[in-house]
Formats: structure tokens, C-alpha cells, sequence
């Protein structure tokens, strides 16, 4: 139906057209009533397909309405304030309690009397006999003689001019020399008797003092200890 429409209405322009031509330039025709009703026939053509197409166009938009967009809610944010939270402070562990150490405490034990052997001269002597004996108590800073009985057993003689009792080692007690002489000579499985002037030791304890008979100065054939426990006085 439009095309229709557009067809004639072409066709009354281009009809207008050529009766406009046919005129003498310049000078404007006279209307006369076939020219009247044309012009009002172009109108009321061109109204109707006004009105057509304003009632086609409103018809497509109620049954073709226009989509409608619904906006997406905005999305709303809500500030929370910034609180500063403290940081979580490790608590120390309680340091541990140092005990106190134990002490020990040595006691000494008893006083053992040293287990050095009186000296058994074999061999050239042998001791018979000896005072004051093994480990006797004797009182610290008294006097006291020590003696001696050995019996030569060496086969040849001690004689006075080469044989004589000297201090070898250990604690000094000797109150006058360290050399004793032999009063006599002294023949095989003959007996020597020797005394020496001692003094104990102020402190008290175990003291032990080494003589022996010495041959020549030099030699020394025959050892004997003695052993004593001072005591306080």
C-alpha cells in the first residue's frame, strides 16, 4: 500500500510538472478547475499518506514497543572506619628457676699409716731388730733414739775404716749428723748395733726417714727405714 501511495504521488508531480511547462515563460497561468482539482487531489493524497504512515508508524510502536532497560542497582559501599587493633604481644615464658647446685663435701677419709714395707736387708744384711718400732706413736718435738741390730750376712767384714751409717733420704730427724761410725768391726754373721739421737717432727703425722750402710762413701750395700706417727704432745 505504500508503494502504491508513493507511485501516484510521483506520478501528480511529474503530471504537474508538464502542464507547467506547457505555459509561455513568465507569465503565470490561469488555474482553472481541472488545475484546482488536481492541486487539492496532491493534497488530500498527500495527507492520507501522512496520516497513513503516522497511523502504521503508531500501530509498530504498540505492537512492536520499545524495549526498556532496567539499570542494574549501583553497587553501594559502605566505609568502615580503621580501627588500629594492638598487636598481639607474645607473653614470655617465665624464666626458669636456676636450683641451687649441691654442694658435696669431701671428708677425708681416716688416716691411713703409709704401707712402706721396714726394709728386710737380705743378700750382704739382715736387719734383726729395730726401735722404735713400725709406726710407733711418738709425741711432736720429743726426743728419742732410734737402733738399729743387722747382722752381716755378706761373707766378708765391715770394717771401721770402710764401712760407716748414713742418712739416704726422707724426713731429717737426726738431732746431731747424718753420718754414724760403726763402734767395732763387724765379722761375717757378726751383729752391728747402731743408735742414732733423734727429734720428732713438730706437726703431726707419718714420717718416714731411709738409712744405710755404705761402703767406701760410696756405695751404699745395706737400706733400713724408719716409720713413726707424731703425735701432738
Amino acid at each position: 500500500m505504500r508503494r502504491s501511495l508513493l507511485s501516484l504521488f510521483i506520478f501528480i508531480i511529474f503530471t504537474t510538472l508538464i502542464i507547467s511547462c506547457s505555459f509561455p515563460f513568465g507569465q503565470p497561468p490561469t488555474p482553472t478547475a481541472d488545475a484546482q482539482m488536481v492541486a487539492q487531489t496532491v493534497n488530500a493524497v498527500q495527507t492520507q499518506s501522512a496520516s497513513t504512515s503516522i497511523a502504521q508508524l503508531t500501530q509498530e510502536a504498540v505492537n512492536n514497543p520499545t524495549q526498556t532497560y532496567t539499570s542494574l542497582p549501583t553497587s553501594s559501599y559502605t566505609i568502615v572506619p580503621f580501627t588500629n587493633t594492638p598487636t598481639q604481644t607474645s607473653t614470655p615464658l617465665p624464666t626458669a628457676t636456676i636450683l641451687p647446685t649441691l654442694t658435696f663435701t669431701l671428708i677425708p677419709p681416716p688416716t691411713r699409716l703409709p704401707t712402706v714395707p721396714i726394709a728386710v736387708p737380705t743378700g750382704p744384711c739382715q736387719l734383726i731388730s729395730q726401735t722404735p718400732k713400725r709406726f710407733a706413736q711418738i709425741a711432736s718435738g720429743s726426743d728419742f733414739d732410734a737402733n738399729w741390730k743387722i747382722k752381716n750376712t755378706s761373707g766378708d767384714s765391715w770394717e771401721t775404716e770402710d764401712v760407716d751409717f748414713r742418712y739416704i733420704s726422707g724426713t731429717k730427724m737426726q738431732k746431731w749428723h747424718d753420718v754414724v761410725y760403726l763402734q767395732k768391726s763387724v765379722d761375717p754373721e757378726g751383729i752391728a748395733k747402731i743408735r742414732v739421737d733423734m727429734i720428732a717432727p713438730l706437726e703431726p703425722g707419718p714420717y718416714t726417714s731411709n738409712w744405710g750402710l755404705v761402703k767406701g762413701g760410696t756405695y751404699v750395700f745395706c737400706v733400713v727405714s724408719l716409720q713413726i706417727q707424731v703425735v701432738k704432745n
